[in-house]
Protein backbone atom coordinates (compact mmCIF):
# COMPACT_ATOMS: atom_id res chain seq x y z
CA UNK A 1 0.00 0.00 0.00
CA UNK A 2 1.11 3.50 -0.70
CA UNK A 3 0.40 6.00 1.50
CA UNK A 4 0.09 9.71 1.50
CA UNK A 5 1.59 12.44 3.46
CA UNK A 6 -0.57 15.37 5.16
CA UNK A 7 0.42 18.42 4.26
CA UNK A 8 -2.45 20.58 5.41
CA UNK A 9 -3.78 23.98 4.91
CA UNK A 10 -1.39 26.50 4.92
CA UNK A 11 -2.45 29.36 7.42
CA UNK A 12 -4.50 32.36 5.55
CA UNK A 13 -4.41 35.36 7.77
CA UNK A 14 -1.91 36.26 11.03
CA UNK A 15 -3.47 39.26 12.59
CA UNK A 16 -2.46 41.12 16.08
CA UNK A 17 -5.47 41.99 18.62
CA UNK A 18 -4.26 45.82 19.15
CA UNK A 19 -1.77 47.76 17.11
CA UNK A 20 -1.40 50.34 19.84
CA UNK A 21 0.03 50.72 23.76
CA UNK A 22 0.61 52.97 26.32
CA UNK A 23 3.87 54.95 26.99
CA UNK A 24 5.84 54.18 30.42
CA UNK A 25 4.37 50.70 31.20
CA UNK A 26 6.60 48.35 32.68
CA UNK A 27 9.19 46.77 31.31
CA UNK A 28 8.11 42.65 29.86
CA UNK A 29 3.98 43.32 29.30
CA UNK A 30 2.19 41.66 27.08
CA UNK A 31 1.20 44.00 24.14
CA UNK A 32 -1.32 41.96 22.12
CA UNK A 33 -2.35 38.61 21.31
CA UNK A 34 -1.21 36.52 17.75
CA UNK A 35 -4.18 34.89 16.31
CA UNK A 36 -4.05 33.16 12.87
CA UNK A 37 -6.79 31.24 10.29
CA UNK A 38 -6.28 28.05 9.30
CA UNK A 39 -8.24 25.73 7.47
CA UNK A 40 -6.90 23.06 9.52
CA UNK A 41 -9.30 24.24 12.65
CA UNK A 42 -7.33 21.80 15.21
CA UNK A 43 -4.12 23.15 14.14
CA UNK A 44 -0.88 24.32 15.83
CA UNK A 45 1.06 27.15 15.67
CA UNK A 46 4.33 28.36 16.59
CA UNK A 47 5.30 32.32 16.68
CA UNK A 48 8.61 33.90 15.77
CA UNK A 49 10.11 37.72 15.01
CA UNK A 50 11.63 37.19 12.26
CA UNK A 51 14.07 38.82 9.62
CA UNK A 52 12.50 40.74 6.44
CA UNK A 53 10.36 43.64 5.68
CA UNK A 54 9.42 45.76 8.75
CA UNK A 55 11.76 44.01 11.54
CA UNK A 56 13.59 46.89 12.49
CA UNK A 57 12.42 46.97 15.97
CA UNK A 58 11.89 42.87 16.49
CA UNK A 59 15.08 42.67 18.90
CA UNK A 60 13.05 45.19 21.36
CA UNK A 61 10.28 42.61 21.41
CA UNK A 62 9.54 38.66 22.90
CA UNK A 63 6.84 36.11 21.69
CA UNK A 64 5.28 33.64 24.74
CA UNK A 65 3.16 31.54 23.33
CA UNK A 66 0.95 33.90 21.69
CA UNK A 67 1.82 36.69 23.38
CA UNK A 68 3.80 39.48 22.06
CA UNK A 69 5.52 41.41 24.94
CA UNK A 70 7.85 44.38 24.48
CA UNK A 71 11.30 43.99 26.50
CA UNK A 72 11.65 48.22 27.34
CA UNK A 73 9.27 50.43 28.85
CA UNK A 74 8.55 52.35 25.99
CA UNK A 75 8.75 56.48 25.39
CA UNK A 76 6.96 58.15 23.53
CA UNK A 77 9.02 61.16 23.14
CA UNK A 78 12.10 58.91 22.35
CA UNK A 79 10.30 56.56 20.47
CA UNK A 80 6.46 57.03 18.92
CA UNK A 81 6.42 53.68 16.67
CA UNK A 82 7.47 50.18 16.39
CA UNK A 83 8.22 47.95 13.37
CA UNK A 84 8.23 44.16 13.61
CA UNK A 85 7.62 40.93 11.55
CA UNK A 86 5.98 38.15 12.50
CA UNK A 87 5.80 34.22 11.09
CA UNK A 88 3.74 31.36 12.06
CA UNK A 89 4.25 28.28 11.42
CA UNK A 90 2.03 25.06 11.63
CA UNK A 91 2.74 21.50 12.82
CA UNK A 92 3.13 20.88 9.17
CA UNK A 93 5.74 23.39 8.61
CA UNK A 94 3.19 25.70 6.79
CA UNK A 95 4.06 29.31 7.42
CA UNK A 96 2.98 32.62 6.72
CA UNK A 97 4.22 36.06 7.49
CA UNK A 98 3.37 39.38 7.89
CA UNK A 99 4.82 43.02 8.68
CA UNK A 100 3.06 45.04 11.75
CA UNK A 101 3.26 48.59 12.99
CA UNK A 102 3.01 49.34 16.92
CA UNK A 103 1.92 52.91 17.84
CA UNK A 104 2.55 53.75 21.39
CA UNK A 105 0.17 56.31 22.95
CA UNK A 106 1.51 59.22 23.86
CA UNK A 107 0.30 59.72 27.90
CA UNK A 108 0.78 62.50 29.82
CA UNK A 109 4.53 62.68 31.95
CA UNK A 110 4.95 64.72 35.36
CA UNK A 111 7.06 67.19 35.37
CA UNK A 112 10.50 65.65 36.14
CA UNK A 113 12.70 69.00 37.89
CA UNK A 114 12.79 73.05 37.45
CA UNK A 115 16.01 75.46 37.44
CA UNK A 116 16.50 79.26 37.85
CA UNK A 117 17.81 81.56 35.55
CA UNK A 118 20.05 82.91 38.73
CA UNK A 119 20.74 81.47 42.03
CA UNK A 120 22.30 84.95 43.80
CA UNK A 121 20.80 88.30 43.45
CA UNK A 122 22.57 91.72 44.76
CA UNK A 123 21.39 93.61 48.03
CA UNK A 124 19.60 96.81 47.72
CA UNK A 125 17.84 96.19 44.63
CA UNK A 126 14.48 97.31 44.66
CA UNK A 127 11.47 95.73 45.80
CA UNK A 128 9.18 93.84 43.70
CA UNK A 129 12.63 93.03 41.55
CA UNK A 130 12.38 90.06 39.77
CA UNK A 131 15.51 87.95 40.98
CA UNK A 132 14.48 84.72 38.45
CA UNK A 133 12.78 83.12 35.95
CA UNK A 134 11.60 79.39 36.63
CA UNK A 135 11.95 77.31 33.93
CA UNK A 136 10.42 73.15 34.11
CA UNK A 137 11.52 70.11 33.17
CA UNK A 138 8.94 68.12 31.49
CA UNK A 139 9.36 65.65 28.71
CA UNK A 140 6.05 67.08 27.09
CA UNK A 141 7.67 69.89 25.59
CA UNK A 142 4.53 71.85 25.18
CA UNK A 143 2.48 71.19 28.92
CA UNK A 144 2.19 74.73 30.39
CA UNK A 145 3.12 75.04 33.87
CA UNK A 146 2.02 76.51 36.78
CA UNK A 147 4.33 77.68 39.70
CA UNK A 148 4.07 78.93 43.30
CA UNK A 149 5.76 78.96 46.67
CA UNK A 150 5.23 75.85 48.31
CA UNK A 151 4.24 76.09 51.95
CA UNK A 152 4.93 73.46 55.02
CA UNK A 153 8.70 72.50 54.56
CA UNK A 154 11.43 73.37 56.93
CA UNK A 155 13.32 74.46 53.42
CA UNK A 156 10.12 76.63 53.27
CA UNK A 157 11.02 79.22 55.85
CA UNK A 158 11.22 82.31 53.72
CA UNK A 159 8.71 81.93 51.38
CA UNK A 160 7.24 85.02 52.74
CA UNK A 161 10.01 86.80 51.52
CA UNK A 162 9.15 86.40 47.74
CA UNK A 163 6.28 86.22 45.27
CA UNK A 164 5.87 84.64 42.25
CA UNK A 165 4.51 86.32 38.67
CA UNK A 166 4.25 83.65 35.58
CA UNK A 167 7.53 82.20 35.41
CA UNK A 168 9.10 85.82 37.48
CA UNK A 169 10.15 84.87 41.00
CA UNK A 170 9.90 88.52 42.86
CA UNK A 171 11.60 89.64 46.15
CA UNK A 172 9.05 91.82 48.75
CA UNK A 173 11.35 93.33 49.82
CA UNK A 174 15.17 95.52 49.54
CA UNK A 175 17.24 92.94 50.48
CA UNK A 176 20.35 93.86 52.73
CA UNK A 177 23.52 91.17 52.62
CA UNK A 178 24.07 92.57 56.40
CA UNK A 179 20.96 91.97 57.80
CA UNK A 180 19.98 88.36 56.13
CA UNK A 181 22.56 86.98 53.58
CA UNK A 182 20.60 83.84 52.19
CA UNK A 183 16.99 82.84 52.08
CA UNK A 184 15.47 79.05 51.72
CA UNK A 185 12.52 78.63 49.60
CA UNK A 186 10.40 75.55 47.82
CA UNK A 187 9.26 76.40 44.52
CA UNK A 188 5.89 73.61 42.99
CA UNK A 189 5.68 73.60 40.09
CA UNK A 190 2.27 71.93 38.00
CA UNK A 191 1.07 71.13 34.22
CA UNK A 192 -2.41 71.46 33.19
CA UNK A 193 -3.05 68.15 34.15
CA UNK A 194 -2.63 68.55 37.83
CA UNK A 195 0.74 66.54 37.59
CA UNK A 196 3.69 68.34 40.15
CA UNK A 197 7.24 68.55 41.44
CA UNK A 198 8.34 70.77 44.14
CA UNK A 199 11.90 71.25 44.79
CA UNK A 200 14.09 73.32 47.76
CA UNK A 201 16.33 76.03 46.86
CA UNK A 202 18.54 78.13 48.67
CA UNK A 203 18.80 81.59 47.18
CA UNK A 204 21.91 84.20 47.81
Amino acid sequence: AIWGIEKGSSPTSLDISINNFDENISKNPIICLLSIIDDDKNDSHIYNLVSGLGDNDKHLFVIEGNYLKILESPNHEKKSSYDIRIESVDSFQNSIAKDFNFYVNDINDKPIDFYLSEYNFDENINPGSIIANIYAIDEDISDQHAFWLMPGFIESIDNKFFRIEGNNLRIKDKPDFETKDSYSIVINVTDQYGESFECKFSEH
